[in-house]
């Protein structure tokens, strides 16, 4: 069953998730001649869908109103989503025996030896994580296998015959989507033919802007010729990626490389002409670059049997900060590398690797690490959790969201700590209990020490926990609780008495001078 999910899927944020591609899953299976194929049984609906989102799967049939527990077909994100499934599954053993492409799986060895080990593993796998195979698409102990559309042996790779029947069938196009379905297909396999961009050529002129249709001898000679040569593709052979190979990338374009002499050239491009000379003295140099690695190579450098090249059978590790760095730290910082010092560390890589300025960066990096490490343990001294003593005072800090519900809607103006309350017991090594008052009497009275604040005053500057009523122009009604003191401000024409008041919700610090009549 497939739903039409489209409007949910223009909502989704697409997952940026590579799927692989299916030529680079074919350069792993040069030289194996033992392979077995799994199919993975309605693969979508073995990954459950998360229980906060399966009211976004809902669909509704004459019989109701239903929904997916697992993850339906028809969602942008399904192929993703269980391709990370697959390869989180078998992640220790992919590029070793194992090719998965979404609900495909390929098991692949040399020998039968190893083949037997390498199923054996695939198949405990899938029991362990409860993932099902359809029997009947699944394919064992083969020396040749149909996998995505190319048939894969110990020879190599070759177009699936089933294929074939497609193109052979294929009726001259009449129009130019035709000619574009015809070619999407074709293109597929074009890596199995010699010149295929120059074959398809007369047809993949009518699919320029402003062509007019017309389907001429030449477009009917490049169609049958193309139908003709994929019948007849020939068997690709993996190369072996240790041995010097060529790859030919031109060929994939509409073009042809001819000889342009200089006087052909009547009006003379001055740019083009700069772009020569500075690639006359670039060649130049490389020239002179490699007769000093040639003459070089005598001497000091010389290439080894992996063509790396080396300098006095130590290997040149490039220009590249990254991978130096990655080096002395994989050197140094491992728990193998027992932290040795500038000489030590300088002598133990000066018999692998070798750059320009070895030694100067080897003891630069132990300098910085030895400086980085002091300087840790300095500021770890100021970074330990406060200790509190039982009968201390401290401070609750208050969550925003119990903000909202102890203080109402007027989070902005409600406090960030609230209390002083005294510690009643210490409970382990990062936790107090404190004695709260009757209103929080609902509030487990145990909490974590980054929860609290040290109370540096006097226990009886209690912050209330009664609700401030703020009116529309942001004020509120203050409420004196106590007169601390009391001062005559003397004028030229009267005296006014004054009162030092404190306010309800305020601390000592906060008493203000009020007129003594006001206050009455």
């Amino acid at each position: 069953m497939c739903i039409d999910y489209r409007q949910l899927n223009k909502l989704t944020i697409k997952t940026k998730y590579p799927l692989p591609r299916i030529d680079d899953l074919f350069d792993q299976l040069r030289g194996d001649s033992a392979f077995s194929k799994i199919d993975i049984r309605s693969g979508y609906h073995q990954l459950r869908v998360k229980e906060a989102d399966v009211y976004k799967t809902a669909f509704r049939t004459r019989y109701g109103h239903c929904e997916f527990l697992v993850m339906p077909f028809g969602l942008t994100n399904a192929p993703t989503a269980f391709m990370d499934m697959m390869n989180w599954v078998f992640q220790p053993y992919l590029d070793r025996f194992v090719v998965v492409f979404i609900d495909d799986i390929l098991v692949y060895s040399r020998t039968e030896e190893e083949h037997d080990s390498h199923l054996r593993i695939v198949l405990q796998i899938l029991r362990e994580k409860q993932l099902y195979a359809k029997f009947s698409k699944c394919e064992f102990w083969l020396r040749e296998v149909t996998f995505l559309g190319h048939v894969v042996s110990a020879k190599g790779i070759r177009v699936d015959p089933q294929k074939f029947e497609a193109v052979l069938d294929w009726k001259p196009p009449k129009s130019v989507s035709e000619i574009q379905s015809f070619l999407g297909l074709a293109g597929y396999y074009r890596r199995f033919v010699e010149g295929f961009s120059l074959i398809a050529t007369p047809q993949t002129k009518l699919l320029r802007k402003g062509v007019p249709f017309v389907w001429t001898d030449k477009q009917q000679e490049s169609f049958e010729k193309l139908k003709k040569i994929l019948t007849e593709a020939p068997v690709l052979i993996q190369p072996e990626a240790r041995k010097e190979f060529m790859i030919e990338f031109l060929k994939d374009y509409d073009c042809s490389i001819e000889y342009h002499p200089g006087k052909a050239n009547v009006v003379a491009d001055a740019l083009g002409h700069k772009v020569v000379s500075d690639l006359r003295a670039m060649f130049a140099r490389f020239s002179l670059f490699e007769y000093g690695v040639k003459k070089g190579e005598t001497v000091d450098f010389e290439l080894n049997s992996e063509r790396v090249l080396c300098f006095r059978g130590k290997v040149c590790v490039p220009r590249d900060s990254e991978l130096r760095q990655s080096i002395l730290r994989e050197a140094h910082i491992s728990p193998y590398g027992m932290h040795p010092g500038g000489n030590k560390l300088y002598r133990d890589l000066r018999e692998l690797y070798w750059w320009p300025g070895f030694k100067r960066e080897v003891n630069n990096f132990v300098t910085q690490h030895f400086i980085r490490r002091l300087m840790k343990s300095y500021a770890d001294l100021k970074h330990k959790e406060i200790e509190y003593y039982v009968k201390d005072y401290v401070f609750l800090k208050v969550l925003p969201w119990k903000k909202i519900l102890r203080f109402g809607r007027k989070s902005k103006l409600s406090p960030r700590f609230i209390g002083p309350y005294r510690i009643l017991k210490r409970m382990g090594p990062v936790a107090y209990q404190l004695e709260l008052p009757p209103e929080l009497n609902r509030i487990h009275n145990v909490f974590h020490v980054s929860m609290l604040r040290r109370y540096h005053s006097y226990p009886s500057h209690i912050v209330s926990m009664e609700e401030i009523e703020v009116k529309p122009d942001l004020t509120f009604e203050k409420e004196p609780v106590q007169i601390l003191d009391r001062d005559v401000k003397v004028l030229r024409r009267k005296s006014v008495p004054l009162v030092r008041v404190l306010w309800h919700n305020h601390g000592s610090e906060e008493t203000m001078w009020e007129p003594e009549e006001a206050m009455r």
